[in-house]
């Protein structure tokens, strides 16, 4: 611990040892969002097993701020299609299938995620990753 409490002040004693964050964008590319009819919730397709999820605080109120999880979203669009049916919005990507009841929160009765083509779901154990806050407690 005192090697770690030495190397940190012998960091900051020097002004080359100042972090700089490397250019970012926090917003999307264009594309990538898909919104529901509600306007209720936002899904924005990162990579073709990456998507990220938001519910708006008021009709299509969404947050574009950069977060831990993913600091630069303008990342180029994978394919994707969507589709809106019966008051269930339908994501597919390459690798996932995303189903959605429009106007809802997000609950495991609201939003699934599956495999695309079919495929087994992952495990119990695989889906109880903690998420980066719960990490850092």
């Amino acid at each position: 611990m005192r090697r770690v409490a030495t190397a940190c002040a012998a960091l900051l004693a020097g002004a080359a040892a100042r972090p700089e964050l490397l250019p970012y964008d926090p917003l999307a590319s264009a594309g990538a969002a898909v919104t529901d009819s509600a306007g209720s919730a936002r899904f924005t397709v990162l990579t073709p097993r990456l998507i990220r999820m938001e519910l708006a605080a008021a009709r299509g109120a969404f947050e574009d701020r950069a977060t831990l999880a993913v600091v630069n979203r303008a990342l180029p669009v994978p394919a994707f299609s969507h589709a809106e049916s019966g008051g269930v919005l339908t994501i597919t990507t390459g690798a996932v299938t995303l189903s959605y009841t429009v106007g809802a929160g997000f609950s495991a009765a609201t939003l699934s995620v599956a495999p695309a083509g079919g495929s087994a779901a992952a495990p119990p154990e695989a889906r109880r990753r903690p998420t980066t806050a719960h990490a850092l407690r």
